[in-house]
Parts: C-alpha cells; structure tokens; sequence
C-alpha cells in the first residue's frame, strides 16, 4: 500500500512539472519569467498594462478606476467678499451719476466717488483721502472737490481737484497757489485768486474748464467785481456766489446798516462764462431760498435763455441773449411777496405779518407767466406758504402742490395741473412750524400724514410707505436721504452701495 502511494505521488509531481514547463514555453518575457521586465504580477494589476486578467476579475469596476485614473477638475476659487463702505454723503444724481462720499470701513478712510444708479462706486482716482471738504458739487459730466493740506508755512488751506465722470483727475490746483474754486457746473468753474505781493494785495476771478485750462484768465477789472467806485464801500460786506446753469455765474453783494441787521445795497453781477461778458444790477438779486443749516444760497436757474430776479416790490424778467443781460420788470397786481420760480412759471404771495397766524392765514397767491400774465388765480383755497411750506408752489412737468387750510383746521396736500383743478382728493397732513412739506420733484412730494398710510406722495395720487422724515428730492429715479444716509427710489427702496470692481 505505501509503495502504491508513493508511486502516485510520484506521479502527480511530473505532471506539476510538466504543466509548469508548458506555462513558460508560451509566456512573453524573456527568459520564460511570469514577471515583465522586473514587474510584479500586482504591480500589472495596479497599472491595468494585464487587461486579460482584469476581464478575469468579476469584482473589477471599469466605471470606478476611469475616475480614478481621470485628471480632477480644476475647483473655483471662492468669490471675494465686497469691501464694506459706508456712504456719508450725497450729491443730485445727474445723467445717471452722483458725487458721493463714502467710509472704507476696511482702511478707515473717507472718499469721494462716482456713483451710477446701479449702486456702482468709481472712486476719485487721487492717492488724497482727506477729501471730505465743504465745498464740492458735480453736474453733467465733471465735478470738483476741495482737500485740506498744509502750505510751506505750516497752516491749513484749501486746494482743488476736477474730476470727470468716470472719476479721473482732470485738474489739481498747485500747493503753492492761493486759487479757490467757488462753485461750478456744466464743466465750467469760477475760480478766485488771492494776490500778496509787496506791491499787490487784491482779489481777482476767473473762468476754468473740468481740464483746468482758462476760459477767462484771472483778472480784476473784467471779472464779477464792483465797479472801481463802489468796491471799498462793498467789499466789506459780505459775497455770495452762484451758479445759474447755461454757463451763467452771479456774484451777489451785500452790506448791513451798523446799528442793525437789515440788508442796505446791494449788487449783482451776472457773468457769461464763455465770452466774458457781465452786467451789473444794483439793488437786485437771483436768490430764491437762503439755507440756515449751511449758510448758502439757492438761486433763480436759466432756462432756455431766461430767468427771474427780484428786488423789494419789483419782479424782473431776465434774458441771456448772444452773451448778453437785460432785465425788463413784470408788472404783476402783487409784486410785494415771496416769488417762486421754475418752468417759466412763478408763484407770488404773502407768507404772513405781524399778528397773523402763519399757520392759518392765506398769501392770496397766483401763477403768473413769465411776461406777468395771471396763468393761474388760487383764491378759491386758503394757501399756506409758511416756513416749510415754501418749496411748493413750483410748477414741475404740468403740476404743482399746495398746501391748503381747511374749514375744518385740517391742513391738506394738494396736487393741482396747469388748469388749477385739483387731481385727486388732498391728503390730511400733519404740519407745524416745526414740519416741512417737500418739494414736488419727478412726480413725488414727501409730507407728515395725519393717518398711517405712505408719506410720499405721486401726482397720480399713489403713496408710498418711506422709512425717513427726509425730504426727498428726486434726481433720476433717486434721493438723497439726509437722515438714513442713502438713495432711495421713487418705490421706497434703499439703493445698495459697492464698489466698482
């Protein structure tokens, strides 16, 4: 029996053998090896170089090892946040674009900007940041702000910069001038300059372009200046310059009595700005509504070549023909109130005397034309035109808004057309002295309601809900919002600030 099995052992050990030499005569490597050019078996597998042996694996996912073996696409980088700013400050939008200030809460600094109505940020390109000057302005397609620096001396003073509407610098007064731009608009600026010498001490204006090249070289004589005779008298008094639109400047003087406040003479000089021409009124002026917060003027704007002006008693119809003035007085049944003008329409009435309730008392108004004509007799409703009150009475695109007093004591806000007739039913307001009624601007009046309903009021008679006591005047779609410090369109909607990318 052990001798059988030993026999079979034998046996199956020569088949093992004979198999395995039948393997190696019909392998592929050299020399008959089971491994190619020095690689292992596992190391075929891994690189998948054995496809036959991969299609005898049944637990091989041809799905799996394609991802796995395929280049990974490439991941995005994150979106960077937008700098938080803060906008502080506002100018009227004007083509689409306003003069803003804004807070880098980032870099803790203060700039000016380019705003568009989408919310977009173009900054002032200066390296400057202190830019948060009292005088700047923007209209069309440039601006102007001033920065404070220190002169060679040591002392603080004023210097410029014009910037077009895309925020380039277009112009920088140089450190070791004396020139200051006083008000501007439209690409033009009145600029003043202040000569010391040993032999000069004086005061000379002129004329710059948004490139800072002169239109009008600085001058005494030829400029918005008092004639020779009258300058010692009126140079003392105080000056107040302003821009009337269609390239037109005034400077507007005045002087006081010394026992008392009342205003005594006074001059304006009107300036065209493009051919140096000027004329000189006396004991007239083109202001419209003087601003006790800022100490600043609002004036009478040109349109299409005319304007007002007033003086006490007197209303004047002005024309800016071929670079010239002329005025020609109007002769009106009440020349003696406060005159509002826009549109070539103005409004005329008594506020309120000693012993009248301002509150209650009627001005007895009317619209007039601009040669004096009646457009417009409001007799028919008790008008008031007190402090607050005054930037009615202004016709814009065919309506104007009123305020009236009612049988019932109730003040209301009006909206009248061009025919007097009332376009809805007035809404109850809630007006003190201490209360002020917007002005009507693109179809919108801001007031206090007496109810809970919107506090911007259309001319169609639709109100809208605004989170503000601002006045709101709109440019554009837009206002300025003094009291929350934002634009917020004609829905009630605060519009979002970032910066231009």
């Amino acid at each position: 029996m052990k001798k059988l099995c030993c026999i079979l052992l034998t046996a199956a050990l020569v088949l093992s053998v004979a198999a395995c030499s039948s393997q190696s005569a019909n392998g592929s490597g050299e020399g008959g090896s089971i491994f190619t050019d020095g690689t292992s078996s596992a190391d075929s597998f891994s690189t998948g170089n054995d496809v036959s042996s991969f299609e005898q694996d049944e637990s091989y996912d041809e799905e799996a090892n394609i991802q796995a073996t395929s280049t990974p696409e490439p991941t995005e980088e994150p979106t960077p946040e937008p700098t938080p700013i803060q906008v502080t400050g506002g100018s009227d939008f004007s083509n689409g674009k306003a003069l803003v200030t804004y807070h880098n809460l980032i870099s803790d600094e203060w700039k000016k900007g380019i705003m568009t109505t989408d919310g977009k940020i173009t900054p002032v390109k200066t390296e400057i940041t202190n830019t948060n000057g009292n005088q700047c302005g923007f209209s069309e397609d440039s601006g102007y702000v001033d920065y404070i620096i220190k002169d060679n001396n040591g002392f603080n003073r004023d210097q410029f910069i014009l910037f077009d509407s895309e925020g380039n610098v277009t112009y920088q007064t140089p450190e070791d001038s004396s020139y200051e731009v006083l008000v501007g608009g439209d690409g033009v600026y009145l600029v003043r300059q202040t000569v010391k010498s040993m032999t000069e001490n004086e005061i000379r204006l002129g004329i710059i372009d948004k490139n800072g090249s002169w239109i009008c070289e600085p001058a005494v004589e030829n400029m918005l200046t008092l004639p020779s005779d009258a300058q010692e008298k009126y140079m003392d008094g105080e000056v107040f310059y302003s821009y009337h639109g269609e390239h037109v400047f005034s400077a507007y003087y005045r002087t006081y009595y010394n026992e008392g406040f009342n205003p005594a003479d006074s001059y304006t000089m009107l300036y065209d700005a493009d051919s140096g021409q000027h004329s000189l009124f006396g004991n007239i002026n083109f202001v419209d509504e003087y601003n006790d917060d800022d100490d600043t003027y609002t004036s009478y704007q040109f349109s299409n070549g005319e304007t007002i002006a007033k003086s006490e008693g007197e209303i004047y119809h002005v024309q800016h023909v071929e670079s010239r003035f002329s005025t020609t007085m109007i002769m009106t049944d009440r020349p003696d109130g406060d005159v509002f003008y826009q549109d070539g329409v103005f409004f005329t009435g008594k506020t309120y005397g000693s012993g009248r309730n301002p509150l209650s008392s009627t001005p007895e108004g009317k619209f007039y034309n601009i040669d004096g004509s009646v457009m417009l007799d409001l007799s028919q409703y008790n008008l008031i035109l007190a402090y607050g009150a005054d930037n009615l009475y202004r016709y814009e695109n065919g309506y104007a808004a009123i305020l009236i007093f009612g049988e019932d004591s109730i003040h209301y806000l009006g909206i009248i057309d061009k025919d007097g007739q009332l376009v809805f039913d007035p809404v109850a307001v809630t007006y003190t002295m201490g209360t002020e009624v917007g002005t009507l601007s693109e179809g919108m009046v801001t007031f206090d309601p007496k109810d809970d309903g919107g506090n911007l009021l259309s001319v169609s008679g639709d109100r809208v809900k605004v989170d503000s006591d601002a006045v709101l005047i709109f440019h554009d779609g837009y206002a300025w919002d003094d009291q929350n410090s934002c634009y917020i369109n004609t829905k009630g909607e605060v519009l979002e600030a970032t910066l231009a990318e």
